[in-house]
């Protein structure tokens, strides 16, 4: 009995085998074409596109408010490009513009089009400096977010613009590098600038981890003040109000200790 149903189920398994073999080979005919296909296509891309010499780039256009601005053949050492040898569809884009955001410290943003036939353009946004780093001279700026600049590489720089003191920088200072424990005191100075326009901040120094140390002016008047690293709004808020009161009242104390609970002390 078994023998006769093993009989009666070798042509169902041979069929099924049949089946299989047949979708295998459809498959892999269907894996060759795509394939084939692929380089085809890529093949056809080279010859119309990335390979043809109609496509070579002439010039390399940038845009930008700042610096950088028509800096065109120091973008295109940047970008490792030769201008009358390179393809305008030989590098992809997007590579093209990490290389540029990795290798400029004071690019924020940056867009890369192609206008063809033979043209690159590139659209730059650039970093703002905020304050200098370590001294009025130094060739370090920083942005509001703690990212170190080359002040050769930034136009029409503030000479008024604060300086950050009091940094340990034992591995010493790199271009494009960020410094976190600077961020409460460039959090001070754009609320100044955005929020306290007349309180003018020349020095800020970071080396106390509970506050900053601050040299400003108001209403030219130079004070000094201690202020917490926490709810930097309010504790401006609080040093303009104590200083305006000081100034009304005739108070010559110049020092101002903004650490104890939102009460300012005089010396």
């Amino acid at each position: 009995m078994a023998a006769s149903n093993a009989t009666k189920n070798e042509p169902k398994n041979k069929k099924d085998r049949q089946k299989l073999i047949r979708v295998s080979l459809f498959l892999l005919g269907l894996a060759v074409i795509i394939a084939a296909g692929f380089f085809s296509f890529k093949s056809a891309f080279k010859t119309l596109f990335s390979k043809n010499d109609h496509f070579i780039v002439k010039s390399i256009e940038v845009s930008s408010s700042g610096w950088w601005n028509g800096q065109s053949k120091l973008i295109a050492e940047k970008l490792g490009m030769v201008i009358g040898r390179d393809n305008l569809f030989s590098s992809d884009l997007h590579e093209l513009r990490a290389c540029l955001i990795a290798k400029i410290s004071n690019i924020e943003d940056v867009t890369l089009s192609r206008k063809l036939p033979d043209i690159l353009q590139i659209s730059i946004v650039e970093r703002i400096p905020r304050a200098f780093l370590i001294s009025s001279r130094s060739q370090w700026v920083v942005d509001e977010n703690c990212v170190v600049m080359q002040k050769q590489y930034c136009n029409n720089i503030n000479n008024d613009m604060p300086v950050i003191l009091g940094l340990d920088l034992k591995n010493g200072v790199r271009d494009g590098m960020e410094i976190p424990e600077i961020e409460s005191a460039l959090d001070m100075v754009m609320l100044s600038i955005r929020n306290f326009p007349d309180i003018k901040i020349s020095a800020i120094s970071v080396r106390n981890t509970e506050q900053l140390t601050c040299i400003l002016s108001f209403r030219e008047k130079q004070y000094k003040a201690f202020v917490p690293r926490k709810k930097m709004m309010f504790m401006l808020s609080v040093l303009r109000s104590a200083m305006i009161q000081a100034q009304e009242s005739g108070d010559a104390r110049t020092v101002l200790d903004l650490n104890y609970n939102g009460n300012v002390i005089l010396k």
